[in-house]
């Protein structure tokens, strides 16, 4: 994975500090003063919801992570805006726990209630993070199945297809990209493409959609104020 420029960083730096400002600086300056540190070689963006304070915490967090993601070159017009896709994901084990907690029964109408107000063009991702022993053990992403219209999403939907993904999981040992497998896990993005022209109201439903998942599960702690 060919890493960040320095002209990349300083956009990314724009791009987070613009929606620090759409958000109401809910971040605050002291997580905000290290941009950087929520900048990913993968080329996307994190954003430290729930007091979370590195990629690194991050990946661990048991919460969906908000997110931007720019394939190749960051696309900001000079004004922290971007061509690519924003949304937020249950990216470890811990939060996709979450997520079958939230598939279930008794809790599920409440989940897709919230994934039924969003417009057609959100889906729900089912892709794979697969970590490899090379370099710095970077996971490299492979979409499973076929993406599921989130406003139309029913439960039984996405727990196929997380099922589906799980079977073609690589096992640790066997090869990817000719590279040995360490580790390999099923993850659940929902997510939509941004332009330029929609992203700050892009933002801010995500944001809105974040708040919504986390609020309504009173399994988790530390839930934003």
């Amino acid at each position: 994975m060919q890493r960040l420029s320095q002209d990349e960083l300083q956009a990314a730096k724009r791009i987070y500090n613009r929606v620090n400002d759409l958000t109401n600086n809910y971040y605050g300056k002291k997580i905000a003063a290290s941009v950087k540190d929520f900048v990913s070689s993968n080329r996307w963006i994190m954003f430290p919801v729930n007091n979370v304070t590195s990629l690194r915490e991050g990946a661990s967090h048991p919460v969906p992570n908000v997110f931007i993601s720019f394939e190749d070159i960051i696309v900001d017009n000079q004004c922290g805006q971007v061509n690519g896709w924003v949304g937020l994901t249950y990216n470890n084990s811990e939060s996709m726990l979450w997520l079958h907690e939230s598939l279930r029964p008794k809790k599920a109408e409440h989940f897709l209630k919230i994934l039924s107000g969003l417009t057609s063009d959100w889906i729900v991702e089912i892709s794979q993070k697969i970590k490899t022993n090379f370099q710095d053990n970077t996971p490299k992403y492979h979409q499973a199945v076929k993406p599921i219209n989130a406003s139309s999403a029913t439960a039984e939907a996405i727990k196929t297809a997380i099922k589906n993904s799980d079977v073609q999981l690589p096992k640790r040992g066997d090869y990817y990209d000719s590279e040995p497998v360490l580790n390999a896990i099923t993850m659940v993005s929902v997510l939509k493409e941004t332009t330029v022209q929609t992203f700050d109201s892009d933002i801010k439903n995500v944001f809105e959609l974040f708040f919504k998942v986390l609020g309504y599960n009173n399994d988790i702690k530390q839930v934003p104020k």
